[in-house]
């Protein structure tokens, strides 16, 4: 696994378009300071999973959990 150095930024990438939306409707920016690499990866998936979630949602409103 790639390890991050200090500062450096990880990103949270989410395919919007398979969900419908153009690229460029949305652009998210979490800034956010961990001190453990392996803290910062852990959200970044979370988020990830969380931010499927909700475009799934979105994409087909009579699904509700």
């Amino acid at each position: 696994m790639h390890e991050h150095s200090p500062g450096e930024k990880i990103l949270v990438k989410v395919d919007l378009e398979r969900h419908g939306y153009p690229v460029e409707t949305v652009s998210l920016e979490f800034l956010g300071q961990v001190d453990r690499p392996e803290v910062a990866r852990r959200i970044a998936a979370l988020l990830e999973l969380e931010a499927e979630e909700i475009l799934e949602e979105l994409a087909n409103p009579e699904v509700l959990h």
